[in-house]
């Protein structure tokens, strides 16, 4: 992943504190521009762990839209 602010940081952040996240990825695809950002609490979750349980959460979500675009 990408080290260091990304983008959308500022909201990440805001995202973070608001549900006491341990781990926040937030994807912003609009009208004034697109692009994500990455926060990990490496106190609280191992950065390796984390890029699994991301991947694999990616995946499930790209599923789950590909499956809703063939039943529209």
């Amino acid at each position: 992943m990408p080290v260091g602010p990304g983008k959308y940081d500022d909201t990440c952040t805001e995202v973070r504190l608001k549900h006491d996240a341990a781990f926040v990825l937030v994807a912003i695809i609009g009208n004034r521009g697109e692009g994500f950002s990455v926060q990990i609490d490496a106190a609280r979750i191992k950065a390796r762990d984390s890029d699994k349980r991301v991947v694999a959460m990616l995946r499930d979500i790209a599923d789950q839209i590909a499956e809703s675009l063939v039943e529209n």
